[in-house]
């Protein structure tokens, strides 16, 4: 008799927002977040740690909260070279750079804004809160 078995199973969960998107949004928040429409699944269920960060041009630089509204990706990091996509270190060059840094309470996140773009990403915090997450 033959048989399957599976060594090893990935379940990635992240990538929920981004450019594609027309409002800004944490691409692996831990909970559902109150700006995200009632009935909304986009959470994570099992534990990804992205070590890059989503990000979004803000239609009206004014706007900064989660869910204000974007139009297309954030410009293209200086090594990842695609618009809204940027690896962890360039993040922490657009912070040492002036970049606001934000927490987003209901969904245990950062984002940043800097020259009129939206950024989310993951920090040690966040990944101290995904790491002993508690139902809610």
């Amino acid at each position: 008799m033959r048989r399957s078995y599976a060594d090893f199973v990935n379940v990635m969960t992240y990538d929920l927002h981004g450019a594609w998107d027309d409002v800004t949004g944490h691409n692996s928040p831990l909970y559902r977040g109150i700006h995200e429409p009632a009935g909304s699944l986009l959470n994570i269920l099992i534990i990804g740690f992205p070590l890059y960060g989503r990000g979004f041009k803000l239609q009206d630089r004014r706007k900064t909260a989660p869910g204000s509204p974007s139009s297309g990706g954030s410009d293209k990091g200086s090594y990842t070279k695609e618009p809204g996509y940027l690896a962890y270190y360039e993040v922490c060059d657009i912070i040492q750079n002036g970049g606001s840094s934000k927490w987003i309470e209901d969904q245990k996140v950062p984002y940043l804004v800097y020259n009129g773009q939206w950024i989310g990403y993951d920090d040690a915090r966040s990944f101290r809160e995904k790491s002993t997450k508690r139902s809610k």
